[in-house]
């Protein structure tokens, strides 16, 4: 589950492994008509799940282990044109100028995958596994992550200002425990959440911070998109275990590797209509028709 580091990523890398004209026929290496390209081991199993949703369950999909390794593709398509695709997480590229961009660089429609792991409907399914039932909790669920995320909108506006003005200002943190009510507790503790902005604001201007909020409201994303989607695993876990509690299921653990492998592919459960699933599978759409027509 990668997290972009705030950096400039324009320049030359000074090694490259691979030839472009190397790259560009490694799908025949694979039998396959596309190779795709990921951060970590952890995003093979969730942009094969989408590609395949999309229907092209045909491609090729391999780690690279690393964000400077993926760096190094990402140059060598926007300046090479290479003929492959990197999947990757969006992070707050929406909001910055000078953020790689390509047809064949494919971007999750939140934060990261996390944002689309833990959609409601992923989190339901997890709850009924535990609960051993089939009660519908999604609106519950997408009420909670609304409202947790809205909580912290002031501190998104703030994380995405560091990226945008390039500052290492430590806005948002590793996790959301410090948040909540308790260790058990899937409630947000405002009075934390305002000593936070109190401690992080004077580090920003108001011009800075006014940018961003309107960049935000042109944005139109909820929050809960917006936010880093790992900061919200510790919330999500909590939520489950207080809902199987509720449901008289108290003798269980929840670690995060099995709220991963429980939600990896959550996305294959969305339907037609899903607009986030719709989204990027337009961006994996013209992923390939870039790369088919680059071969004109």
């Amino acid at each position: 589950m990668s997290k972009w580091p705030d950096s400039n990523y324009t320049d030359n890398p000074s090694h490259l492994e691979h030839t472009t004209d190397a790259l560009n026929v490694i799908n025949k290496f694979h039998n396959a008509p596309y190779i795709v390209f990921v951060e970590g081991q952890d995003d093979v199993p969730f942009w094969r799940v989408i590609f395949k949703k999309a229907g092209f369950g045909d491609c090729y999909i391999d780690d690279v282990d690393g964000i400077e390794e993926l760096k190094k593709l990402i140059w060598k398509i926007i300046n090479e044109d290479a003929r492959l695709i990197v999947a990757c997480d969006c992070h707050h590229s929406p909001f910055i100028d000078d953020w790689p961009k390509h047809n064949r660089i494919v971007t999750t429609y939140g934060y990261s995958i996390e944002n689309t792991m833990y959609c409601p409907r992923a989190v339901n399914r997890v709850i009924n596994n535990y609960c051993r039932d089939s009660t519908d909790r999604s609106h519950s669920i997408l009420k909670w992550l609304n409202e947790f995320s809205e909580s912290f909108k002031q501190i998104i506006i703030f994380d995405i200002a560091n990226a945008k003005y390039k500052k290492s200002v430590k806005v948002i943190l590793d996790n959301c425990s410090r948040f909540l009510k308790s260790s058990r507790s899937h409630v947000i503790k405002q009075e934390e959440v305002l000593s936070h902005i109190q401690t992080i604001a004077g580090q920003f201007s108001d011009e800075e911070f006014a940018e961003c909020t309107k960049l935000v409201e042109i944005d139109g994303r909820e929050a809960r998109y917006l936010i880093r989607g790992y900061f919200l695993t510790h919330g999500v876990i909590n939520f489950i275990k207080n809902a199987a509690r509720e449901a008289k299921r108290n003798n269980f653990t929840l670690p995060l590797s099995s709220l991963y492998a429980l939600t990896i592919d959550g996305c294959d459960m969305c339907t037609i209509d899903c607009f986030e699933y719709g989204i990027v599978k337009e961006r994996i759409q013209s992923a390939i028709n870039s790369i088919l027509q680059s071969h004109k």
